[in-house]
């Protein structure tokens, strides 16, 4: 049975078509995500530019714990705002680090994948079909069922909360000069 937003695993309807703990309705999530692809397209077109490409190279760099899809979306948000976002993190992790984020900041939205473990049946299923169903323990695998859009706050749209240390800051390159190996580099 394929899942659709607003019923439980097992087929039974969710709260009034409102299931999500933002209680949007199907129809407005679909739509959210829906929105958030096509931004996600938008900005791919515009890496034609090699400038463009330059400052997508330096998210990437800096943001290579997410996905490539989730590093465009993080730039191309960035650059509509005029931004240069260092580092993102959500509200509650922000919170645990001891940061606030500040009233009226403008979440980015990224993808998040919603995962579930497979129910036994369909473990078999997929088994019998030659595919991968189970893990080393022998439960069922998880999958990936959809996505979700997750926000998230630069490290700048924070202030420290009284009485926690400052963050500390990341370690800049540092430029050395000498001479370096043979061969190491050609001029």
């Amino acid at each position: 049975m394929a899942y659709t937003w607003g019923t439980h695993r097992d087929g039974r309807p969710g709260r009034n078509g409102k299931t999500g703990r933002n209680g949007k309705t199907d129809e407005e999530r679909t739509a959210e995500v829906e929105r958030l692809t096509e931004q996600l397209h938008t900005k791919v077109l515009e890496l034609s530019s090699s400038e463009a490409w330059v400052r997508m190279l330096w998210v990437a760099g800096r943001f290579h714990r997410y996905s490539w899809r989730n590093q465009l979306l993080l730039w191309g948000q960035a650059e509509d705002r005029g931004l240069t976002i260092t580092r993102v993190a959500g509200y509650r992790r922000w919170a645990e680090l001891g940061q606030q984020v500040m009233k009226g900041s403008t979440a980015f939205g990224i993808l998040a994948p919603v995962k579930r473990r497979l129910t036994t049946e369909e473990a078999q299923e997929l088994a019998a079909e030659g595919r991968r169903a189970f893990d080393c323990n022998g439960r069922p695998v998880m999958v990936v069922r959809g996505f979700r859009i997750e926000r998230v706050f630069d490290e700048s749209q924070t202030e420290p909360i009284h009485g926690h240390e400052p963050l500390p800051q990341p370690t800049s390159w540092i430029e050395q000069a000498g001479v370096g190996p043979a061969g190491l580099s050609t001029p």
